[in-house]
């Protein structure tokens, strides 16, 4: 529909100082009769390193606010990324009005590497926290993951999944689901469901391997998070090997 009134105003730039910085960004500020808005993108190249922003603010006359504000940080080509290479997404998002609102929101896929923005939803008075990121190591060690913390009215809800890749060495493998929160039905619950794989030796002939498993729900009357109410398990399996003896 269109707005009554609407007015509004974009800033762009850019600069270079002897190719070591390069900036290039911009603005975008508007007042209609029902919000007012701000978004802002840009990104930055410094060195070996590459920087982004982008960012939107609006606010709902008599109902609060919406946005979301990303950064992320890449490393380029060049001699110190055949030692290491790093790269990592932040997101922060708002949503103080009384219902659910569209935003920009992280891409993960199942291994918690950040593809890009997606369209997404935010529930009514919540605010979220979200970060995921890669570190290699020379050419064959990597880690990857990504956590996620939302807090709302109901509660705190965090998610957590990271990977670790050690070649020939061995392997990390963890994921977790964590819930707090309060209503009148259940009182205060918490609940957490998590599995870890860890791996680590010469192949599969030498070393130590393990695996395990936690759920809980302190709920005696609801399930959460996939757990039955009133669950308490934790689940440890392991062993070591050394050539043909385990």
């Amino acid at each position: 529909t269109m707005e009554a009134f609407s007015i509004g105003v974009i800033l762009e730039g850019s600069f270079d100082i002897f190719g070591l910085v390069s900036f290039d960004g911009g603005m975008r500020m508007e007042v209609t009769s029902s919000r007012a808005e701000v978004e802002v993108w840009g990104s930055m190249d410094f060195l070996w390193y590459s920087f982004s922003l982008a960012g939107q603010l609006s606010l709902f006359y008599g109902e609060g606010i919406v946005g979301s504000l990303q950064v992320s940080a890449s490393q380029g080509t060049g001699l110190v990324s055949a030692l290491y290479s790093i790269e990592g997404s932040f997101q922060f998002e708002i949503n103080t009005t009384d219902t659910a609102r569209s935003i920009q929101v992280l891409d993960v896929d199942e291994s918690g590497i950040v593809k890009g923005l997606k369209e997404g939803e935010i529930a009514a008075e919540t605010v979220r926290v979200a970060m995921g990121g890669s570190l290699r190591l020379v050419s064959f060690i990597e880690f990857k993951g990504f956590m996620q913390f939302t807090f709302s009215e109901t509660g705190f809800e965090t998610y957590l999944i990271m990977s670790g890749d050690l070649g020939f060495f061995g392997r990390l493998v963890m994921t977790a689901n964590g819930l707090i929160t309060h209503n009148q039905t259940d009182g205060f619950v918490l609940a957490l469901n998590g599995t870890a794989d860890f791996a680590f030796g010469l192949g599969d002939t030498i070393g130590v391997f393990a695996d395990a498993s936690i759920q809980i729900n302190t709920s005696t009357v609801n399930s959460y998070l996939g757990i039955a109410a009133d669950t308490y398990i934790i689940g440890l399996n392991g062993r070591i090997s050394l050539l043909l003896l385990e």
